[in-house]
């Protein structure tokens, strides 16, 4: 698992800067949750948010991961849900859904809490608690976007993360080879 947990956020922190800020048409791309009941509302309009999906497609696996950054009284702070499955990406669709607690098979999906404050940096990952929750409510592949809902627990080994309430809507996806 913790193989898997660096695999994502190498691959999906690799393309965040070349597609920073890809949004779906109108405006209409959101990401939200809670942090231990605070709200993460990352806005496209205030210059420091960032909404994106990768997918990476192999013969082998799949793997899409979703991030929402910002900037929450100086703190930088991001969450990232990651999903790698063996599966065919083509059996994705509405309801597809992978929960830790009970994955039928299927691949776990993982999560990451990352905040920045000053030099103080801390990454907190699903890898301990093995609690994570990913649900696809709308996928349209043709014109590559996904909305769906998550939730997670993350530790960094101090402090505990509960990421609840996890909902990213007609957010674009880039496909990665």
């Amino acid at each position: 698992m913790k193989t898997f947990s660096k695999i994502a956020f190498i691959v999906c922190f690799s393309f965040a800067f070349n597609y920073s800020s890809i949004y779906a048409q109108n405006g209409t791309t959101q990401f939200s949750a809670k942090i231990n009941g605070s709200d993460f509302v990352p806005t496209p309009e205030d210059g420091f948010s960032q909404i994106f999906a990768v997918l990476v497609k192999t013969p082998m696996f799949f793997q899409l991961s979703i991030n929402g950054s910002t900037v929450i009284d100086n703190v930088a702070k991001s969450i990232l849900v990651s999903i790698m499955d063996e599966k065919s990406f083509n059996t994705v669709g509405p309801n597809t859904v992978w929960d830790s607690k009970n994955d039928g098979g299927k691949g776990v999906p993982v999560g990451h809490y990352f905040e920045v404050e000053n030099d103080n940096e801390k990454e907190a990952t699903t890898e301990s608690t093995e609690d994570s929750y990913l649900k696809i409510t709308f996928i349209d592949k043709t014109k590559r976007i996904v909305s769906g809902e998550f939730r997670f627990t993350a530790s960094d080994g101090v402090n505990t993360y509960s990421i609840t309430d996890g909902v990213f809507t007609n957010v674009s996806y880039k496909n990665k080879i």
